[in-house]
């Protein structure tokens, strides 16, 4: 596992590099924010995801890819995104959308997958090669049933409906202004 995450840190390294963009990985802890709130739930540790992501920030575009385990066990989430990018100073906004999955498997419940469309938002503080940074995502289908009135129907997908904290570091061009 440690051979194929450093392979693909070069990998970034080198298309950073030769495409005169910036590629980013890093990790990101996030909560299922949603279904805490549905079901008034207390903040539970087990509950918390941790993962890894990767941008590749060519220009204003920007392509965002993470995927994430609940600690507690039983649960996947993952995203690829798709959105503009941009660097203010020392800070980075991102505006994205694209698709996402949810997957639980359990040997005595089975295994469930669940996926749609996904709208983000990104926030980073750029410090040198790194941007520490949070992140909101909301799943499209469950905030379309959810400002209809009629409730969510496909409940397991509020999983997605995520806030994290990112750490990421950086390869490649970086001429913005950053917090030194």
């Amino acid at each position: 596992m440690k051979n194929k995450l450093l392979l693909v840190v070069v990998v970034l390294a080198l298309v950073a590099g030769v495409c005169h963009a910036e590629a980013g990985v890093g990790v990101s802890v996030s909560y299922p924010l949603a279904i805490a709130l549905v079901y008034d739930m207390d903040f539970d540790s087990e509950m918390l995801f941790a993962g890894v992501a990767f941008r590749w920030k060519p220009s204003l575009l920007l392509i965002d890819v993470g995927t994430s385990a609940m600690l507690g066990g039983g649960l996947m989430y993952g995203f690829l995104d798709l959105g503009l990018c941009f660097d203010l100073a020392f800070l980075r906004f991102g505006l994205a959308g694209g698709v996402d999955f949810v997957r639980f498997s359990d040997s005595y419940w089975g295994d469930y997958t669940a996926g749609g469309l996904n709208a983000k938002l990104n926030l980073d503080i750029k410090l040198g090669k790194l941007t520490v940074g949070a992140s909101a995502s909301i799943p499209i289908d469950v905030l379309l049933e959810a400002l209809g009135g009629d409730g969510v129907e496909n409940e397991f997908r509020l999983v997605a409906a995520q806030p994290s904290v990112n750490v990421m570091y950086w390869f490649g061009r970086d001429s913005r202004s950053r917090l030194r």
